[in-house]
């Protein structure tokens, strides 16, 4: 092959190089985009799951389950035997001293004093860490005989109807944590042993967003202002799905039969002309009835028919002040 051939061929392989580097670079960037779009399209998913798991969560607040007390089998707790000093390991070492005779050795090298003072002071050592442990154990089981003695007075006094015992456990539990985390707060009046009134001071209707999050078949994230309507009626059920709360956390807390709870948000008062906390929600559950109600099943603004309930609900303007029930 001459030189120009060789030229030729150099060029027509720098060609196809170029073309094959042209072609891996293309492929390269189709992947980068694809794998993009796949990030992009989780990434939505993503963002519309945990828009939803929001809105379901602010509507089911009733469905957590909360712990129930026996006081009745509180009030029968018992302390445990008072711990007595373990000479086990002393006493062998006892024993031992007791039994102790010089051997051959021990004449031989005048060691029986020596061999007798090293068992006394191991038996002397044995018996003080006893005495040490047995001091500890003692303290640690005289502190939790306060504290069930404690217990066992709070349970008595709660059975018997003192209401001074019922704010003591409701202020000591502080149960509310839950609703604490939506901005929402809950303060208790103890009437007698039976009846008691709560109030729930809510958050505004801000908490339910304005827009509502959906992916479309693209992948894409449409986002699109929620109809009033329909924020209006994720409100109610939030406000709901609190006071059946409330109520399923006081009674099984407390062993009252009426709770009454008024939910309480901030709106527009026509008449001032400012935003204040007004009753939104006034109803009066009873624990026969609540101890009836499948809540994993139950839609919470339904549910408030079981009662006796103070709401004015409508679709287009929402919830609307009420006046609160008396006892």
């Amino acid at each position: 092959m001459g030189w120009r051939g060789v030229l030729r061929s150099v060029s027509a392989y720098s060609r196809a190089a170029h073309r094959d580097s042209v072609r891996r670079h293309n492929q390269y960037v189709r992947q980068q985009k694809y794998m993009a779009k796949l990030q992009a399209i989780e990434q939505t998913r993503q963002e519309v799951e945990q828009y939803e798991n929001y809105i379901e969560l602010i509507q089911t607040i009733h469905k957590d389950t909360p712990e129930i007390y026996d006081w009745l089998e509180v009030a029968k707790t018992t302390k445990p035997p008072k711990p007595e000093q373990d000479k086990q390991i002393s006493n062998k070492l006892l024993v031992k001293l007791n039994k102790f005779k010089q051997n051959f050795i021990h004449k031989w090298l005048r060691l029986e004093k020596w061999a007798r003072r090293r068992k006394e002071k191991r038996y002397q050592k044995a018996f003080e860490k006893e005495q040490v442990d047995l001091a500890a154990r003692t303290a640690e089981w005289e502190k939790l005989a306060k504290e069930i003695d404690d217990l066992v007075d709070l349970a008595n006094g709660i059975n018997a109807g003192k209401t001074e015992y019922f704010e003591k456990v409701y202020d000591d539990e502080n149960p509310f944590e839950e609703l604490s985390s939506f901005g929402s707060k809950v303060t208790e009046n103890f009437i007698d042993k039976d009846r008691a009134v709560a109030e729930l001071l809510a958050r505004d209707d801000e908490i339910v967003p304005k827009q509502q999050k959906s992916q479309l078949k693209s992948g894409k994230l449409s986002v699109k202002d929620l109809p009033t309507g329909k924020r209006n009626e994720i409100y109610q059920d939030h406000i709901a799905s609190s006071v059946l709360h409330v109520g399923r956390v006081i009674f099984g807390l407390l062993p009252i039969k009426a709770l009454i709870v008024n939910a309480k948000c901030k709106m527009l008062n026509t008449a001032t002309g400012r935003m204040e906390m007004q009753t939104v929600l006034s109803v009066k559950l009873m624990r026969e009835t609540m101890e009836k109600i499948n809540f994993e099943l139950i839609d919470p603004s339904d549910a408030l028919k079981n009662f006796v309930c103070n709401m004015n609900f409508k679709k287009s303007l929402g919830m609307t002040p009420v006046n609160p029930l008396t006892e």
